[in-house]
């Protein structure tokens, strides 16, 4: 991080803690790890990640991104909000809070969702 760069704090919720060990062929403990290298990553660019948007088109101030499969887990979704620091605090932290931790399920088609 330069100094330029805003400083960061990230956090895995407990509940996506809990949906790292939610799917049958997943290695939870591996799974969790894999999680906190993204946690670590998010720290250094936080806006890493798609935004997600409502129905309208606005901005929800949400992100996704996507972990791919290893031969322990299926390709995971990863969604997390990122608020930036505020302007008039200087030394204030942004903050990152992975929420959600979803398999992206394939059907029969091929096609991914």
């Amino acid at each position: 991080m330069t100094d330029d760069q805003p400083r960061v704090v990230a956090e895995i919720t407990h509940r996506a803690r809990q949906q790292c060990y939610r799917y049958p062929i997943t290695d939870g403990k591996q799974t969790e790890q894999d999680v906190e290298a993204l946690r670590a990553e998010l720290e250094k660019n936080p806006t890493l990640g798609k935004p997600v948007q409502g129905a309208a088109g606005e901005a929800l101030g949400l992100r996704t991104t996507r972990l791919e499969a290893t031969s322990y887990r299926p390709a995971l979704t990863i969604t997390y909000a990122y608020d930036e620091p505020p302007q008039d605090a200087h030394d204030a932290p942004g903050l990152v809070r992975i929420a959600l931790v979803t398999a992206v399920i394939i059907p029969r088609d091929g096609t991914a969702i």
